[in-house]
């Protein structure tokens, strides 16, 4: 691989990482995707009883928190000084917390699943559609991220 090829796997990988952690810091879109999982908690527990709902909420709303403090703890100026070993590093990372929250999202569809009411059938599988082209839109920039959520 050339010198220049090199250079720009390096600064789109540093790139990539960048979007990533934006996109997971305390933000709107954390705190909205923190409202969607206890909403899903709140109208699905009824029909599926409460308890396997609220440790599936506690178990993705832990790796939601992972993901916030870790993108929290590298802003911008701190990234500039990691060499591409540590930017590969920090973007596997980010990745497997990204395929936990993908799986924890495919579990909902078990766990939260009311098998004799249509209507909360119906609206989980539109939660689960929007929450999965939620995480297209936000980490559409490195694809292994991006098939894991």
């Amino acid at each position: 691989m050339s010198p220049e090829s090199v250079a720009i796997e390096d600064y789109l990988q540093r790139r990539s990482l960048e979007l990533l952690l934006d996109g997971a810091r305390w933000s709107v879109a954390t705190f909205g995707h923190f409202f969607v999982i206890w909403l899903l908690v709140w109208t699905q527990s009824p029909a599926v009883g409460p308890t396997a709902p609220k440790i599936w909420a506690a178990a993705l709303s832990l790796v939601l928190v992972f993901q916030a403090l870790y993108a929290s703890f590298w802003r911008p100026g701190r990234l500039r000084h990691l060499n591409a070993g540590g930017v590969s590093q920090s973007l596997r990372t980010f990745t497997i917390s990204a395929w936990v929250v993908g799986a924890c999202w495919a579990t909902a569809g078990i766990v939260l699943f009311p098998p004799e009411h249509q209507e909360l059938q119906l609206f989980l599988v539109f939660v689960m559609g929007g929450m999965s082209l939620a995480a297209v839109g936000t980490q559409h920039v490195y694809l292994p991220a991006c098939y894991g959520s």
